[in-house]
This record gives structure tokens, C-alpha cells and sequence, in this order.
């Protein structure tokens, strides 16, 4: 849900173990699905800005897309990687998830990645994908446990640069969902909608 008293997007539960599977299982917050998002194919990747009150937890993961490899469950869908946060930042932190640390050919029992976007260039996302995003997704995957986040903002970097996400100019930022724009102006970000959480 969102908390309107401090703008953030609030991703709160728990993972269970799957008692048929006797393995952990997932729970998720995403935006509507296929909805409109601006073209981010000339970005470096995804920023998000954050802060949780269960910073160790080993099972947070980001997805966007659609697309799915062949043999893949039906179920199944988009571009998926790990969120690892700073244990020890109590406050926001910004974390930027490059493209190629993406992979569409991921487990879908665990959400771990069978084979990498560096292992094969088959499974990274192309153009076509970062252009229409169709969903962006939080999850809690694979490992028991709580699992926190509270999002002030999910943006795209490195858009338009022509330079590596490891450089230090990062070009301009392209906003793709605002939950809380702080002290910028209207005009500084683009709201498109709100997860739902």
C-alpha cells in the first residue's frame, strides 16, 4: 500500500515455507500490469530508493516485463535480479540495478537466476523491452523470513549518457514511478502510477 502520511510505497510481509513444496515460497508488490511507461531502451538501468527494516534479508528481487524463454511456466514472466541492501544505512539508500544484471531465465520455484545476462546474451533485455517496461516488481523470493521496504522512488539512469552505469556521470535521470519527490518541483519527475502493494 501507499502511506499517505509519508509518501512512500510500503512493501511489507512475510515468506512462508510451501508446505507441499517444503521450500519457501514468494510474495510480491507490483504495478498494474501493461499499463503505459515512458521509453527507458537509452538507459543505463533502474534506481530505486529505499530503506527497510529488514536490510539482511537475502530474498529481495526486482522483475520488469513481459517477455518469458521458451520452457519457461506459464506463470512465469519478465526480467528478474537481486536486491541486495546495505545492512548497516538505517535511512534511505539509493540502489541502481543495471540492465545486464537481469536475466529472463530465471528458476521460478526459487527466483534465482539459472543463467545470466552475462553468461548468455540471450536472456538479457534488448531495446524493445526497456522501451515498454509493461510492469516493475518488488519481491520477497526463495528465503524464509519478513521482509520491509518502504519506496520513495523507482527511477531509470544513465539515460541518454552513452557511458557505462560504472562511470561516475550517470547522464540525465528519467523518473519511471514516484512515490515521494522530496523537495523537487512537479516538474522534475514523471508520475505515472502507484504499486500495488
Amino acid at each position: 500500500h501507499v502511506d499517505e502520511w509519508t509518501n512512500v510505497g510500503v512493501f511489507h510481509g512475510r515468506v512462508e515455507i510451501v508446505s507441499f513444496l517444503n521450500a519457501p515460497g514468494f510474495v510480491k508488490a507490483e504495478t498494474s500490469r501493461g499499463e503505459s511507461w515512458p521509453d527507458a531502451s537509452k538507459c543505463d538501468g533502474l534506481q530505486f530508493s529505499l530503506k527497510s527494516s529488514t536490510p539482511s534479508y537475502q530474498g529481495f528481487r526486482v522483475s520488469f516485463g513481459s517477455k518469458r524463454p521458451k520452457g519457461a511456466f506459464p506463470y512465469t514472466y519478465g526480467f528478474k535480479t537481486n536486491l541486495k541492501l546495505d545492512p548497516a544505512e538505517a535511512d534511505f539508500q539509493t540502489i541502481k540495478l543495471p540492465f545486464t544484471d537481469f536475466t529472463d531465465k530465471w528458476d521460478a520455484g526459487t527466483g534465482d537466476a539459472e543463467v545470466t545476462c552475462a553468461e548468455n546474451k540471450e536472456f538479457c533485455p534488448e531495446a524493445e523491452d526497456k522501451a515498454n517496461l509493461y510492469s516493475i516488481a518488488v519481491w520477497g523470493e526463495g528465503v524464509e523470513g519478513e521482509v520491509d521496504l518502504q519506496i520513495q522512488s523507482i527511477a531509470a539512469y544513465g539515460c541518454n549518457s552513452g557511458v557505462s552505469s560504472e562511470s561516475d556521470t550517470d547522464g540525465e535521470e528519467t523518473p519511471i514511478v514516484t512515490f515521494f519527490t522530496g523537495t523537487s518541483s512537479d516538474d522534475d519527475k514523471i508520475q505515472i502510477g502507484r504499486a500495488h502493494v
